[in-house]
């Protein structure tokens, strides 16, 4: 379970670029599709809105992504862990 991630940017008037599935741009192979997974399940009510909260972190030797969701339910927040802190399970080296 997770959220999938797709990119489109519009560079100058009608040039754009994007990895959407339905949009995908014919002999893009820069860029790619990404999944934020999480770790344990949530159940969310019909209606539920989710947040999802994602940060772009790094330091001297790599970059990398870490994420969170919350929503309200029964006048409660319910929050996930934070998901790949310092990288932990994904990261991409800058060297």
């Amino acid at each position: 379970m997770g959220f999938a991630a797709h990119f489109e940017v519009v560079l100058y008037k009608n040039i754009i670029l994007s990895t959407h599935p339905e949009r995908h741009t014919e002999n893009l192979f820069s860029w790619f599709p990404g999944l934020f997974p999480l770790r344990k399940l949530f159940y969310c009510p019909n209606e539920c809105n989710i947040v999802f909260n994602i940060k772009r972190k790094f330091d001297k030797e790599k970059v990398w992504y870490e994420w969170f969701i919350e929503y309200e339910e029964n006048g409660e927040l319910i929050k996930s862990e934070l998901q790949n802190e310092n990288g932990e399970s994904q990261s991409m080296n800058l060297s």
